[in-house]
């Protein structure tokens, strides 16, 4: 299991977690339509941001930056 483990953590992960910008909300209750329409456009205007390449919206997530 510690084997797996390791291996799990060298896996090449598709982008660079240092370099992913987090921004922490509370989370809006799924039977609020007014808290849930703000994320879109919150998404949107974090992808207009100069430099931005992708912008997304996720609940958890999957990794944290190695330090």
């Amino acid at each position: 299991m510690i084997r797996s483990l390791w291996e799990l953590h060298q896996e090449r992960l598709g982008f660079d977690p240092d370099v992913v910008a987090r921004i922490f909300t509370p989370s809006p209750r799924y039977d609020d339509p007014a808290a849930a329409a703000t994320i879109p456009p919150a998404r949107e205007a974090a992808a207009g941001v100069p430099g931005v390449k992708t912008a997304a919206v996720a609940n958890r997530l999957p990794v944290r930056a190695r330090r």
